[in-house]
């Protein structure tokens, strides 16, 4: 069983710290599978994602312009 050890993780409050957690992402990608380095990009990607669908959307549209 590998040691544990605090994780500090922050929600995505500002287009700021979104940029921040892009880069910390970018860091990661080529963490080892099950390590802690790729459980944090596990958490940073959901983060991301979830700031994205709010604030990055790209507006559905109904077929027909107006």
């Amino acid at each position: 069983m590998r040691d544990e050890y605090p994780m500090e993780i922050k929600p995505i409050k500002t287009e700021r710290d979104y940029r921040r957690v892009l880069k910390e992402k970018e860091t990661l990608m080529d963490a080892t599978a099950n390590s802690p380095e790729s459980d944090r990009l596990d958490i940073l990607v959901t983060l991301a994602e979830a700031w994205e669908e709010k604030h990055h959307a790209i507006a559905a549209t109904g077929g027909t312009n107006v």
